[in-house]
């Protein structure tokens, strides 16, 4: 039930606690200890936030160090790595405060790893963790006493690696498509024992966009910016650096789709194309088609890779791109912004799709 541990997509994979749907024999964050705490209540500071803007930085789960007695419900209830102003505020208004309410149940004194995890709405458009860790820390509560521990939630903690997204600014050493995004939505604030045991939780809504509509018209889409696939995988566009798609050694063909492009006005596509190395005992192809109405419908004839020149290695034809423009059957292009589904047979290897339209488009 691990999921394929030599498959670096987690997400399609179904790895780690963040995608695995199969119960644990020990979820993150178990442990034994010689008392018993019990988990009342979660509350937070607010219901209701704005998504911070896209951005290309990562908001990782955060660690917060208490009062240095550990003990003291003075120490407990004020973070000391903490953002907020003297109000209790984030200055920025893109934290909330969780506050978990625990009680020792037990005959001795406990040490406790508090932590708040975070759980998606259902039918988000790009795919959420099904759990994740938001933030923890460690607290001493005395026999029978009851403590609030107060954590900082950072909302872009929340984010996704959305291909569509765009930030602005540097991208850097950043290549991948796409920047972090906040999905707007109703997510569960939890707080347990540990990720497979959450007893208490609080609702906090996220405030924003719609998933962007990508541009198509003009703009090359790198081929690995999809959305979702089957029987392809990435590989390396030239010898330095890049990336493009491939039909998965093994398989016959594969698909990479490409959700929301606005394709109005286009009258034709742009294909950079190869071979790969490695050759099929299939026709090496190309289909494009876009979804409509429920439905798949082709909107190009089906696409020749050109062969490899006589006498040329096929180690380095697969890094030589050739572009080829064809026409698009426009009585089948949907008014409204659409999926776009490109399938690749044999040895077909693509690094991009440009949609164009006429000259005064």
């Amino acid at each position: 039930d691990a999921g394929d541990l030599l498959d670096y997509d987690v997400v399609t994979a179904g790895q780690t606690y963040r995608y695995n749907p199969a119960a644990p024999l020990f979820g993150l964050g178990h442990g034994l200890g010689y008392s018993t705490v019990e988990h009342e209540s979660v509350t937070l500071s607010t219901s209701r936030v704005e998504a911070p803007p896209v951005t290309l930085e990562h908001a990782p789960a955060r660690w917060v160090e208490h009062g240095a007695d550990g003990g003291s419900l003075a120490g407990l209830s004020a973070p000391t790595a903490s953002a907020f102003g003297a109000d209790g505020e984030s200055p920025a208004g893109r934290e909330v405060i969780a506050t978990v309410t625990l009680r020792n149940t037990g005959d001795r004194p406990a040490e406790e790893l508090v932590a708040v995890w975070a759980q998606p709405p259902a039918d988000l458009p790009v795919p959420a963790p099904r759990t994740r860790l938001l933030a923890w820390t460690r607290v001493r509560i005395e026999r029978g006493a009851r403590v609030e521990v107060r954590l900082p939630v950072e909302v872009g903690s929340l984010a996704v690696w959305d291909v569509a997204a765009e930030a602005s600014g540097s991208r850097g050493a950043v290549v991948t498509p796409g920047a972090f995004r906040v999905q707007a939505g109703t997510y569960r604030l939890a707080s347990g024992p540990s990720a497979a045991d959450l007893p208490v939780s609080a609702e906090l809504t996220v405030v924003g966009p719609d998933r962007p509509v990508r541009s198509a018209i003009g703009r090359a889409l790198p081929a690995a910016a999809f959305d979702a696939y089957a029987g392809i995988v990435t590989a390396d566009l030239d010898r330095f650096a890049g990336d493009c798609v491939e039909v998965a050694l093994g398989a016959e063909s594969g698909w990479a789709r490409y959700g929301l492009l606005d394709l109005a006005g286009a009258r034709r596509v742009r294909l950079r194309l190869a071979r790969r190395r490695i050759a099929a005992t299939r026709p090496s192809e190309l289909h494009v088609e876009v979804r409509a109405a429920e439905s798949w419908q082709r909107v190009i004839t089906p696409v020749t890779v050109p062969n490899v020149p006589p006498g040329e290695s096929r180690t380095e034809a697969q890094y030589q791109w050739v572009d080829v423009v064809v026409p698009l059957d426009a009585d089948a292009l949907p008014a409204d912004p659409a999926d776009v589904r490109v399938t690749l047979t044999g040895a077909a290897r693509l690094a991009a799709l440009t949609f164009e339209g006429d000259a005064r488009d």
